[in-house]
């Protein structure tokens, strides 16, 4: 729904390719750096970053403005890079936290098994949910695309060349709804989930937590 989304802004084909290579090409430039920055600051944190880019690209896309759609596709590619590296460093983060690597293996076999067992089944159902995921978030966007009518102003007196600036239904509702999963995995995320660093982080975190010990005696 972007490309049509931007079209019925107004805007041509250049300046919708312009809106594709800037969403895009943040996420390339960003993807490099993104796995680094996690394991250093955290990956529970750079995964609720994810769901605020994103509800930020989402919110853009109300505006016709060109800049702040393009500042919604940049979000957009922030988010992008987020959901394709922190989430599945942080789940094996949390099985490694909770001791289901390496030592879940039987009786004679390899624990290197045993961390491969649990790990292809998490892995697994991440991969089967996701396509479920996304063949349902298409049916969703259709039925509330169809049902939502046509794109309206929402205020009339926001002006930009002279028509109005900001709009609500149509094709944005596709994208409007993507904010209630965001908002509840962004909820479980913060209630739920435990922080988990890259290694060389978590040998510094621990090396700072023993020296602060020891100054306080």
């Amino acid at each position: 729904y972007k490309y049509a989304l931007y079209s019925s802004y107004g805007y041509t084909q250049r300046d919708i390719a312009n809106l594709f290579v800037v969403g895009y090409g943040s996420g390339m430039i960003l993807g490099s750096l993104v796995g680094g920055f996690a394991d250093y600051h955290g990956r529970k944190k750079l995964c609720l970053i994810y769901c605020l880019s994103y509800t930020l690209s989402v919110l853009m896309k109300h505006c016709r403005h060109f800049y702040a759609l393009m500042f919604g596709r940049l979000c957009g590619g922030i988010a992008t890079s987020l959901l394709f590296s922190v989430f599945e460093s942080w789940l094996i983060g949390a099985h490694r936290e909770r001791g289901l690597l390496g030592n879940t293996a039987a009786k004679g076999e390899d624990s290197t098994k045993g961390e491969e067992k649990w790990l292809a089944k998490s892995l697994s159902v991440e991969m089967y949910g996701s396509s479920l995921v996304a063949i349902g978030s298409g049916i969703v966007a259709n039925i509330v695309v169809e049902n939502s009518g046509s794109m309206r102003p929402i205020d009339a007196f926001a002006t930009y060349d002279g028509k109005p600036l900001f709009f609500r239904g149509g094709y944005i509702t596709a994208f409007d709804a993507c904010i209630v999963p965001l908002v509840l995995s962004a909820t479980i995320m913060t209630v739920f989930w435990d922080e988990n660093y890259g290694e060389r982080a978590s040998n510094a975190n621990k090396g700072d937590h023993f020296i602060s010990k020891r100054g306080s005696k």
